[in-house]
């Protein structure tokens, strides 16, 4: 997917930062959510910075209407190297209403569906949802080494491995099924709201994105399961 921090200004541009805690240099590095500025005398040094104050990234609340979908798609796991699904909540142009800025569409950010990762608004939905996706999609929460504590992450089905979010969901050109150039069939599961809509916050970049369509590779299934 569009990657925020390299497309306004490149890594080595960045301001060169002393960590306050430690005197070392705050370095990009990877995380849940995506970039932040990290000590680069971690793990002896565990001081981050918010890399939003460095890039125009907005937390925006809206309107899922009719369904909730579940955007997916196969990619080969780099571990084990099968094949295995990822997933994401897929926020579509006609489903979603801006609350916060209402003038606002999804197609505004170069989408025709907005993908967001789970560890992201997941504690929004109650536990049967986190129950299902888990069953249905092998969304776990577990511990990664890389950004050193737990989130709500795409595991391999066979040997269960984290597929880290940077990987499927920002640094996409490893494989990841929502790469711009990928050519991997994707599966939306609509899952009916039964009070016609969800509300949810999440982050959305503030400037548009280069145009990117999943709709044309995508299959639309509607599923058995509902939410309230």
């Amino acid at each position: 997917m569009f990657d925020k921090l390299n497309f306004f200004k490149k890594k080595d541009e960045l301001p060169r930062e002393i960590c306050p805690e430690c005197g070392g240099t705050l370095i990009v590095r990877n995380g849940k959510y995506g970039e932040f500025l990290g000590c680069n005398n971690f793990p002896k040094c565990r001081f981050t910075k918010d890399i939003r104050e460095e890039i125009p990234f907005e937390e925006l609340s809206v309107s899922i209407l009719k369904h909730i979908n579940i955007i997916s798609g196969e990619q080969f796991c780099f571990r084990c190297k099968n094949k295995t699904r990822v997933s994401g909540l897929g926020l579509l142009n006609d489903e979603t209403q801006f609350l916060t800025k209402s003038n606002l569409k999804i197609a505004d950010y170069g989408f025709d569906v907005y993908i967001v990762p789970w560890s992201e608004i997941i504690d929004q939905f109650d536990d049967n949802f986190k129950s299902y996706i888990h069953d249905h999609y092998g969304i776990e929460r577990r511990f990664s080494r890389t950004i050193g504590e737990s989130y709500y992450a795409n595991t391999c089905k066979h040997c269960k491995v984290i597929q880290g979010d940077n990987f499927v969901y920002k640094d996409t050109g490893h494989g990841s099924p929502f790469n711009y150039f990928s050519k991997e069939n994707l599966i939306i599961e609509q899952i009916k709201i039964l009070s016609n809509e969800k509300i949810i916050s999440c982050f959305f970049d503030t400037v548009n994105s280069p145009v990117l369509y999943y709709l044309p590779r995508s299959e639309i299934k509607k599923s058995k399961y509902f939410i309230q």
